[in-house]
Formats: structure tokens, sequence, C-alpha cells
């Protein structure tokens, strides 16, 4: 029997070939934005923060998720470590 999470469904759809960090990224950052939705904060930072927060449990990698997510969501290289 096999179990599937919702943030999956693009997958079984389309057909996409895809690992476990996708459908974590996925869900994060869906999470974040509905979040900030019902919130009425920014939609911007939201969706990043949920994207990092989950992939940093699930992986159980808070600092490298950070590090990650500084360097792939920030416009500017100066956020990022030397």
């Amino acid at each position: 029997m096999h179990f599937y999470l919702p943030g999956n469904i693009h997958v079984r759809i389309f057909r996409l070939k895809t690992g476990i960090v996708t459908p974590i990224v996925f869900i994060g950052a869906t999470s974040g934005s509905f979040f900030a939705d019902m919130l009425g904060v920014n939609k911007a930072i939201f969706p990043a923060l949920g994207l990092a927060s989950l992939l940093a449990g699930a992986a159980n990698t808070p600092i490298a998720a950070s590090i990650m997510a500084l360097e792939h969501l920030a416009r500017s290289w100066d956020y990022t470590l030397p």
C-alpha cells in the first residue's frame, strides 16, 4: 500500500522525475503562502520562511537549510556568507 503526500500530486499527474526535496519545497512554500494569506502579512517572505523551515525540520539540518534559503532566495550575494 502506497501513501502519497498532497505535495506529490503534481509528480503523479505530470509524471515528473523528482526526489524527496521537491515535495518538501512545494509543501513548505504552499503552506507559507497559505499562512501569509490568513494572517494578512507580506506574501513574499512567508513562502520562503515556510520552505526553509519545512526543509530544516524534515532533513534535521536547520543551519544548512537556512544557508540554502539565503543563497537561493536572496536577490543579492551581500546576504550570504563569504
